[in-house]
């Protein structure tokens, strides 16, 4: 039950720094991966440290990324469907961004 204390302690915060509960589904997960090193780091230091900005323990955070990570890599990887590059959706962001452009390009030109 520790953990899960840990976890919701570091979502609150979350939710009350970025407003929105489920905005993190949307960060790419080597974002996790970063943060995830940063604050085991912080606990090689030392293990009781408390992060300066949330004033939350490193072993929270490091927790609460493992879950977030978890969850994101628990769902099938996918071949983006142009270029197959590995996305977590069936178009990669970068493929989505250039259809869209050039569909509102084609419509400008009355195509």
């Amino acid at each position: 039950t520790e953990a899960i204390r840990a976890i919701a302690e570091v979502r609150q915060y979350g939710v009350e720094k970025y407003g929105d509960p489920e905005n993190w589904r949307g960060v790419a997960p080597e974002r996790y991966i970063n943060a995830a090193y940063r604050h085991l780091l912080a606990m090689v230091d030392d293990p009781q440290s408390i992060d300066a900005e949330s004033g939350l323990p490193h072993y929270a955070h490091l927790a609460c990324n493992a879950a977030f990570l978890c969850t994101l890599y628990a769902k099938e990887l996918h071949s983006c469907k142009f270029c197959g590059k590995q996305s977590l959706k069936r178009v990669c962001d970068d493929c989505k961004a250039t259809v869209t452009r050039g569909l509102a390009a084609a419509e400008s030109d009355g195509i």
